[in-house]
């Protein structure tokens, strides 16, 4: 399950993951009771619906869902106010929430965002959750990220890039052999990737950016290239400078 805060609460670190009480609870009742259920009356839905402290689903306009209640009713932090369904497909479903935060000066605040969960059951102990909060996109209404309507997964997308980039490295590090052979092998070590798996690429191969196993665990190196200090050009001057 992915969260987009569109202005999170004092205790959220920014692009972060991390638990945290209310939002925790926010999110537990939003995977017990938006995930899909059988077929079933539909009184006997809303009861279950309103037992576990969700609001019906807001009829509204995007730009009506945005208008803070007045007065704000009470609640605890990461009580639902309201929740918007926005899109379903692909095995997941969004919708868009406001809630109770808690502001610097700890008022009661009425904070906006995305959710997105996997359609069908949860396995056991739960999905895994994870919140992120984007920096500061303006203080208007229109401002808020989560008027997009985008899925809250695809703010998770540097995470393909650092996958990426790290079987770049390795993909250089084999191409770089002939050139830097000991710096080549370091990096290789450092990356886990087995001997029998440094050869040369063929052009043909379409897995090259695939290549590392998910879960694959490396090892940051040390310093590749020693810094070159005055006494090393002396001594290299001395040795390869030649009889002038």
């Amino acid at each position: 399950m992915h969260v987009l805060n569109r202005r999170p609460a004092r205790h959220l670190t920014t692009g972060g993951v991390r638990w945290v009480g209310p939002v925790v609870v926010l999110l537990a009742v939003l995977g017990l009771v938006l995930a899909p259920t059988p077929a079933s009356p539909g009184a006997d839905a809303a009861g279950a619906v309103a037992a576990a402290g969700v609001p019906p689903r807001f009829a509204g306009t995007v730009d009506e869902f945005y208008v803070v209640p007045s007065p704000l009713p009470a609640g605890a932090p990461g009580e639902l106010l309201r929740v918007q369904d926005v899109s379903s497909g692909g095995g997941t479903t969004t919708v868009r929430i406001m809630y109770h935060s808690v502001d610097a000066a700890g008022r009661d605040r009425a904070v906006t965002g995305i959710v997105t969960y996997p359609d069908g059951p949860a396995p056991v102990g739960g999905w895994p959750v994870v919140s992120l909060a984007p920096g500061t996109s303006g203080l208007a209404a229109p401002c808020a990220t989560s008027r997009s309507g985008a899925p809250a997964p695809v703010f998770g997308v540097p995470a393909v890039g650092v996958r990426t980039g790290l079987n770049l490295v390795t993909l250089f590090a084999i191409l770089a052999q002939p050139f830097i052979p000991d710096a080549a092998k370091t990096v290789l070590d450092a990356m886990g990737v087995p001997e029998a798996n440094r050869t040369w690429p063929k052009p043909d191969d379409a897995g090259l950016l695939d290549a590392l196993p998910h879960g694959h665990a490396f090892t940051p190196p040390d310093v590749l290239f020693k810094k070159i200090e005055d006494v090393d050009l002396a001594a290299w001057t001395e040795r390869f400078g030649g009889g002038a």
